[in-house]
């Protein structure tokens, strides 16, 4: 896997053209539609910023996929397995194989690249997100030790309003988790631990109030 340029913009979008078009399952699990899902204008702000990659044989791009070194606020009140910053956190975007080489291992190499990545940037998670409907996705994600961790109803122009699975990677452990009591075992890191708990116990009673919500009411979320 290698950082793509902006040289390789126009093989780029040639790529996800050929991705959309030629995928003859695309409408039943990622359901892209080009110029909804994924955009011109999002790929090329991915390569500008430096977080497109892509594999390739010969000319051919194999692969590519975005990885933004940090989360939005999408992302917040996930129900994610471990309490984290949104600059310790990769998130994967548009994952895509040149379906000229689907069944040969590219989406699960260049997604174990995207862990090594996020690891040797010493971030403490990767996470993602997918369509309910995207089941050889999901198989993909949990075969490399993802673990599905919530549902959200979100809106995205190629689907509408739809459900979405969000997984999540592991990288570091933290001393304190959602799994796990919090406990401050250096008392001369009280003050700043101290405002990671205040932190941590606002964000679990936003995940609380949410699954209330949830249970009685669904909430409704917008995709960027």
């Amino acid at each position: 896997m290698r950082i793509c340029a902006l040289t390789d913009l126009p093989k780029l979008l040639n790529f996800y053209q050929l991705v959309i078009n030629e995928t003859e399952d695309m409408p039943v699990y990622a359901r892209w539609v080009y110029g909804q899902h994924p955009t011109e204008e999002m790929i090329t702000d991915y390569v500008c910023q430096g977080n497109m990659y892509c594999s390739e044989e010969g000319t051919d791009i194999t692969a590519a996929v975005a990885v933004t070194p940090y989360q939005t606020d999408d992302y917040h009140g996930i129900d994610w397995r471990i309490v984290l910053e949104d600059d310790e956190v990769a998130v994967v975007h548009i994952l895509a194989v040149n379906p000229r080489f689907r069944a040969r291992g590219c989406a699960k190499a260049i997604m174990q690249d995207v862990i090594s990545l996020a690891k040797s940037k010493g971030l403490k998670a990767v996470r993602l997100d997918a369509l309910a409907c995207n089941t050889p996705a999901h198989r993909l994600y949990e075969s490399l030790g993802f673990q599905k961790r919530d549902v959200r109803h979100w809106y995205a122009e190629n689907t509408g309003w739809y459900d979405f699975y969000l997984f999540e990677y592991l990288l570091q452990q933290k001393k304190y988790s959602v799994d796990s009591p919090l406990k401050v075992t250096d008392p001369g890191r009280r003050n700043r631990v101290g405002n990671r708990m205040i932190r941590y116990t606002a964000r679990i009673c936003l995940r609380a109030k949410e699954r209330a919500l949830r249970k009685y009411g669904r909430v409704n979320r917008s995709r960027v």
